[in-house]
């Protein structure tokens, strides 16, 4: 009898064995397979991103266009913002785009691989005091969202910017978004 029961949890701990070690490669495959989703969901997001940039850089319309999502008014908005140059470029603070694509960009991916973020640091280039030169690097987020045929540069939800912060220093008094709030205390 005590020979019988030995077999039985032989065979028992076998098949426990067994399933685990299906479990294990089956996690692991899994694993990877989603891995290598989301290193070609970056890769696709990255090489829309830098046409969306060469288009908006060289001023092609008809390609930065076929570009956009989101809805026709703001497909529109950022049409005439790029054909009127104004799309990137921060003349009102004294910075002249470079014109210049950084490689330096982060990639944030959603749970389901439909939506990402991008940061991009892009070159300008200022007066300092005095009347010198001064290379400024500067940050702009981009929102991607995946349709049947390709990524997208979409708007930002409206979420994102977070509530409006107010700044008061001496007589100004400065109103911006509630994300800018760091930015704003380092000045």
């Amino acid at each position: 009898a005590l020979r019988l029961l030995r077999r039985r949890w032989r065979g028992t701990l076998a098949l426990v064995l067994i399933a685990g070690a299906i479990f294990v490669l089956g996690a692991r495959g899994l694993t990877l397979r989603m891995q290598a989703a989301e290193a070609a969901a970056r890769e696709e997001v990255l090489a829309v991103h830098a046409v969306v940039l060469e288009a908006a850089r060289t001023r092609d319309a008809e390609l930065y266009l076929t570009m956009l999502g989101g809805d026709r008014a703001w497909r529109q908005s950022q049409l005439e913002m790029m054909e009127n140059n104004v799309l990137f470029e921060r003349r009102a603070l004294g910075l002249a785009w470079q014109r210049e694509v950084d490689a330096a960009n982060e990639v944030a991916l959603s749970p389901d691989l439909q939506q990402a973020t991008v940061t991009s640091t892009l070159r300008y280039e200022g007066y300092a005091g005095g009347g010198t030169q001064q290379a400024v690097s500067l940050q702009h987020l981009f929102r991607y969202e995946r349709d049947a045929a390709q990524w997208r540069l979409a708007p930002q939800e409206e979420d994102s910017w977070g509530g409006w912060s107010i700044g008061t220093e001496e007589r100004v008094m400065t109103v911006f978004p509630g994300r800018d709030a760091v930015s704003y205390t380092h000045l």
